[in-house]
């Protein structure tokens, strides 16, 4: 090999190895960090969670996520359907999300809402809701349906279903 064609062979490797090198730099300095949306650190929690905090639960996480909108103050039977909503989360802490949020009737119509999400559709309900209607959401659109909801027939047992 003559020293004409080791000379191009050392300037071409070079070139090479200093193309690569910027390339990952340039690529690496333009991508913006990934802002770590902070999700709750329990599974039942009293704050409306963020659209990014629903999509990485749901969409990345698999989770059903349950928002239960209610005026303590002008609702009959919201602390049963509380208590079968937490005892339900309870049981499928590591399937379910359950948001409560109190709010007056004065800045709300239609109070109570049940509302429930998972990647396989929704389901909800206003008004008046029963212990009947929360199990029939639950099993509408939870990512992996205990057997209990096989066995029991349920009525309106069909996501995106909206009364």
């Amino acid at each position: 090999m003559n020293k004409g064609n080791l000379i191009m062979a050392i300037f071409m490797g070079a070139t090479m190895v200093i193309s690569v090198l910027g390339f990952a730099f340039l690529q690496g300095s333009s991508t913006p960090a990934a802002s770590e949306e902070k999700l709750p650190t329990t599974n039942i929690i009293d704050y409306a969670l963020t659209q990014a905090q629903r999509q990485t639960l749901a969409v990345d996480q698999g989770k059903t996520l349950i928002d239960f909108v209610y005026d303590p103050q002008n609702c009959t039977n919201c602390g049963q359907l509380m208590q079968s909503l937490e005892s339900l989360a309870t049981q499928f802490n590591d399937q379910i999300v359950l948001s409560e949020l109190k709010v007056s009737s004065a800045d709300y119509i239609d109070l109570p809402r049940l509302f429930m999400a998972s990647q396989i559709g929704s389901w909800s309900r206003k008004g008046s809701i029963q212990q009947q209607d929360v199990e029939a959401g639950f099993c509408s659109v939870v990512l992996y349906p205990p057997l209990g909801c096989a066995i029991k027939p349920q009525v309106n047992n069909t996501a995106n279903n909206t009364k």
